[in-house]
């Protein structure tokens, strides 16, 4: 019976040891930056179509971006803020309209869970606002990264459009 319970007492220490590596294995990299989300937009960003040659964000919900995220529109094109406010997002789709009309695309962030297993996926979407294309959704996009044992560091691996249901 000693002999039983000494060996539930090692098999038990062995399976702790194993969970804490794959702890340390799956967090090498940490969480998924903001600088990894902002290269998420720039991939959602390439593959949209029609081409966006403006952008909109909302900063003040759940599916805002983050300020890195941000920048990476910026540098795209003109990069507007889509304020929550009925009234306030008819003045600016007023300021667009006067710019001229040209597709404008809302970018949104679906959800970015944590990571798994050394791999993380963010996932955007969106819809164009006002001109010819005003209400026309933009695919919802996965975009995958897998953290790199060796840097340390998240990596884009591939984008896959999801199914809206």
């Amino acid at each position: 019976m000693r002999a039983f319970v000494l060996l539930l007492v090692l098999l038990s220490a062995c399976g702790g040891e194993r969970s804490d590596a794959r702890a340390r294995a799956t967090s090498a990299c940490g969480l998924l930056p903001d600088a990894a989300v902002a290269t998420a937009v720039t991939e959602y960003v390439k593959l949209a179509s029609p081409t966006p040659q403006r952008f909109l964000f909302a900063a003040t919900t759940d599916s805002g971006l983050p300020d890195p995220a941000v920048v990476a529109l910026q540098n795209k094109g003109p990069t507007y803020f889509y304020p929550p406010d009925t009234a306030q997002r008819r003045k600016v789709r007023e300021l667009l309209s006067s710019v001229g009309s040209y597709a404008t695309l809302l970018v949104v962030r679906r959800s970015a869970p944590a990571p798994v297993d050394s791999q993380a996926v963010v996932r955007l979407g969106g819809h164009y606002v006002g001109g010819d294309h005003d209400g026309i959704a933009a695919p919802s996009r996965a975009l995958h990264f897998t953290c790199s044992a060796r840097t340390r560091q998240w990596r884009f691996m591939r984008a896959e459009e999801e199914r809206q249901s």
